[in-house]
């Protein structure tokens, strides 16, 4: 065996892999020579069957296997090895300076073993990492209910879930892209909030239960929400519950509306929740990661072809969330990417990018004495790491911006009791605000 080598024992490393019941899991059927490259050191590990059976020098396998390779400066690995790894930092998918290299259909499907490679490394290095815990819960029933309402949206009815809870000012809630109103189940489930809000979390249609609309042959189409759907669906909802003024609360893609929601319908919402907003028409430093371009983002056969399952979108996920999130509710929100239809995702991100660019002159003429606008950025979300949060604050006049503390991008779901510490001032605010 091919023992010690910079960084790392890779023989440790197949020895433990190899009795690891996750990575078992995860690269189930995989033959491909990993090659890992540490600074001007390099190694091969040969798998076959979903087990590393040996370990050598690069080319040492020959050539009829497909070849992975992750190679970076040692600095780099270093950091990305680290026992808690800092923002930016969490995942090589998401780091410019790391090449995960290899045809498409050798990598992505198996990119969670990559990862728990990675994790193992870590272990190797520092030993396990002790993190928060999640205790059950103290209620034999949750309290939000759900239903179906139909909202007609540009000529087309759509059944749409909702779940609602609370009862008091109507708050409208948005998931990411490629998931569904289960994100929102730790917001809806605080009593706190019942209190003053009447929490209302949907599923877009495509998304969760919401199914795509019977009268379009939508299986030939291709998946792509525009910019006026989106607003014309969440102004639709809000009528057909009969909401006055509600508050608009989203995630990520959400975030993004949030901004135009005030922008140009400051006369239907009475404040906006932008979590994880941000301007994104400026590229971010070299170092960091780019939330506008194509690599080392979202890229299509990554995440749309067809050979490709949906274990790829959920492993890449991990990368987004804070490290010190319960591993728990991090699990949690990886599986709900698994759980959608296959074009959801990729549509719903191609949509933001080249729809959700909010102009500088039209975030400089939000009023916010006619709608208030509060932006909740995730201490680990790229718009944090790039300054593209801080940008758009700096140009809306009277907004409200707080960073969320161990939490990601998908902060309500990755770390639930993060996202409460910045969101309760938040609607304290907002309660106090309302008449009467």
């Amino acid at each position: 065996m091919y023992a010690e080598f910079t960084l790392i024992d890779l023989s440790q490393l197949a020895d433990a892999a190899n009795h690891d019941a996750e990575f078992a899991l995860a690269a189930r059927y995989w033959e491909t020579r990993l090659e890992i490259v540490i600074g001007d050191r390099a190694a091969e590990l040969l798998i076959l069957d979903g087990r590393i059976v040996e370990v050598g020098k690069t080319g040492s396998f020959g050539t009829e296997l497909g070849v992975i390779r992750l190679r970076a400066a040692e600095d780099v690995w270093r950091r990305l090895l680290s026992p808690r790894p800092g923002p930016g930092w969490q995942d090589p998918h998401w780091i410019r300076d790391f090449d995960f290299h290899g045809n498409v259909l050798d990598r992505a499907p198996y990119y969670a073993a990559v990862r728990r490679l990675l994790d193992l490394m870590r272990l190797q290095l520092h030993g396990p990492a002790e993190g928060p815990t999640v205790a059950d819960s103290d209620r034999l029933f949750d309290d939000p209910v759900g239903r179906y309402v139909y909202v007609d949206v540009q000529g087309v009815q759509y059944r749409v879930y909702f779940e609602e809870s609370g009862s008091g000012i109507p708050m409208l809630m948005q998931h990411t892209a490629g998931t569904s109103g289960l994100q929102w189940r730790h917001v809806l489930a605080d009593r706190d909030y019942q209190k003053d809000f009447r929490l209302i979390a949907y599923d877009l249609p495509f998304h969760g239960k919401s199914l795509p609309p019977t009268s379009q042959t939508w299986w030939a189409q291709d998946y792509m929400p525009t910019r006026s759907w989106l607003i014309d669906f969440i102004l639709g909802l809000s009528r057909a519950l009969e909401l006055e003024r509600p508050v608009f609360m989203g995630c990520s893609i959400g975030g993004l509306l949030a901004p135009v929601l005030a922008a140009e319908h400051s006369d239907e919402f009475r404040a906006v929740i932008g979590v994880n907003s941000g301007m994104s028409d400026r590229p971010p430093s070299p170092d960091r990661i780019d939330p506008s371009a194509e690599a080392p983002g979202i890229q299509p056969p990554l995440y749309f072809h067809p050979r490709v399952a949906n274990d790829w979108k959920s492993a890449a996920m991990m990368g987004l969330m804070a490290p010190d999130s319960p591993e728990a509710f991090q699990r949690e929100t990886a599986w709900l990417y698994a759980s959608e239809a296959p074009p959801v995702y990729y549509g719903d991100v191609r949509s933001y990018r080249s729809e959700f660019r909010l102009s500088e002159d039209a975030a400089r003429a939000i009023d916010t004495s006619k709608v208030g606008v509060y932006m909740l950025t995730g201490e680990y979300d790229p718009f944090a790491l790039d300054g593209a949060a801080d940008r758009l604050a700096d140009l809306i006049p009277g907004v409200s911006h707080a960073k969320i503390l161990s939490a990601g991008h998908f902060a309500p779901s990755d770390n639930p009791a993060a996202f409460k510490k910045a969101l309760d001032p938040v609607l304290q605010a907002i309660a106090a605000a309302a008449p009467g």
